[in-house]
C-alpha cells in the first residue's frame, strides 16, 4: 500500500469517515466520505484544487508567467518552440512543460547536448536558466499558510529530487521566515489551495527563487528517509483532508 493511501485509510478511522477503495482502476482510486460528502483521491491527487489550478501548476512556463506578474522572484521557465531560439545562454536545463519527479530532466552545456535532450523528450518541453544551489527547499502550502517545510540534499548529482537519492533534513530555522514568506505569496499568487513549492537559493547572488509548484502533493519517499517522515506526513495531510471536510 502507497504511503498516502496508508495515511488516508487511518485518517479516515480516526476522523470517523467512510474509506472505499474498491474502484476498478488502472491506478488505485478511493474514495473518503461523511455523512454529508465525498471526496476522490489518487496516487498523488487531493480532490481539493480546482482543475484549472491544476493544470495551471502543471504547466511549469504558464506557472512562471503567473509568478512573474506577481511580481514573485522566481526561476524563468519558457516554453520551447523549434522555430526559435533559446532566450537564454547555456548552461541551460532542458525538461518536460508538464513533467514531474525530476525525470527527462537535462543540464545543457551546449547546442549538441541541447539537441540531444529535446530529442529525448516527446512532449512538449519548456527550458530554464540553470542556476547553481547548493539546496532546494520544498514548502507545503494549505489554503493560505505554510504548514511544513523541509530541506533537500543532493548526492553526487546536480538535481535535488529524492527520487534521484537527495535525502530530506529539517530547515535552518535562520531561513525559514524567508522561505515561508517567498512560499505564501507563492501559493497566494497561484491561488490553489494545496501545492507543494520548491525554492532554490542562487549561490551567486543568494537570492531565493521559487523553481516549481506542484499540485501532486506526495510525500512518499520524504516519509521514508526523514526522521519520523510518516507522522509528519500524516499531519499534512490531516490538515488538508480536514480542510476539505470544512
Amino acid at each position: 500500500m502507497t504511503t498516502l493511501k496508508s495515511i488516508l485509510e487511518e485518517l479516515s478511522r480516526e476522523l470517523g469517515l467512510k474509506f472505499e477503495d474498491d474502484f476498478d482502476a488502472d491506478d488505485w482510486t478511493i474514495r473518503i466520505s461523511s455523512p454529508s460528502q465525498s471526496f476522490y483521491f489518487d496516487a498523488k491527487t487531493f480532490d481539493i484544487n480546482s482543475a484549472w489550478h491544476s493544470n495551471l501548476v502543471k504547466d511549469k512556463a504558464a506557472t512562471y508567467s503567473v509568478l512573474k506578474k506577481a511580481n514573485i522572484p522566481a526561476v524563468p521557465h519558457f516554453f520551447y518552440t523549434p522555430k526559435e531560439d533559446f532566450k537564454i545562454s547555456y548552461p541551460l536545463v532542458i525538461k518536460p512543460c508538464f513533467g514531474q519527479s525530476g525525470k527527462n530532466v537535462f543540464l545543457c552545456h551546449n547546442a549538441a547536448e541541447a539537441a540531444s535532450a529535446i530529442n529525448q523528450i516527446n512532449e512538449p518541453i519548456c527550458y530554464s536558466p540553470f542556476i547553481e544551489s547548493e539546496y532546494e527547499y520544498r514548502l507545503f502550502y494549505l489554503d493560505g499558510e505554510v504548514i511544513y517545510g523541509y530541506r533537500k540534499n543532493r548526492h553526487n548529482n546536480w538535481q535535488h529530487n529524492l527520487s534521484h537519492g537527495a535525502t530530506p533534513t529539517e530547515l535552518d530555522q535562520n531561513i525559514k521566515p524567508q522561505l515561508f514568506s517567498l512560499a505564501r505569496a507563492t501559493g497566494n499568487a497561484i491561488g490553489a489551495k494545496f501545492v507543494t513549492i520548491d525554492i532554490l537559493q542562487d549561490v551567486t547572488t543568494n537570492q531565493f527563487l521559487v523553481l516549481e509548484v506542484n499540485a501532486n502533493v506526495s510525500a512518499g519517499l520524504f516519509s521514508e528517509r526523514m526522521p519520523g517522515g510518516y507522522e509528519i506526513a500524516k499531519e499534512i495531510y490531516r490538515k488538508a483532508l480536514q480542510n476539505l471536510l470544512q
